[in-house]
């Protein structure tokens, strides 16, 4: 399956290819690192503030009717980025202990 790539990242893989990263640094420079900034800025902003921004709009929607009985949108969206932070800081599934267990293994 062939993917469209511009004539630049064609030409800055072959580069890689050939000599490894340290060659294509060295030939493209500060170039090359403002790509990768910039293409992780992008990336990352759209994965950990825009999605999850609108996600929050749109489950906080749900509440509106709350909102007119004296809760505030404020306190809505603070229960929720609760619950987001600690989903994220529970381990995965199985994974209780990040120590393995001789008598288990």
């Amino acid at each position: 399956m062939s993917f469209y790539r511009p004539t630049f990242i064609q030409e800055w893989n072959a580069i890689r290819q050939e000599g490894g990263y340290r060659l294509l640094i060295k030939k493209k420079g500060w170039t090359i690192i403002l790509a990768f900034f910039i293409f992780y800025l992008i990336r990352d902003s759209l994965l950990y503030l825009v999605i999850p921004y609108f996600a929050l709009k749109e489950i906080s929607s749900c509440f509106y009717h709350q909102v007119r009985k004296g809760v505030s949108m404020i306190e809505i969206k603070s229960v929720w980025l609760l619950i987001l932070l600690t989903a994220l800081a529970t381990p995965a599934w199985g994974q209780t202990d990040m120590v393995s267990n001789p008598a288990r293994d």
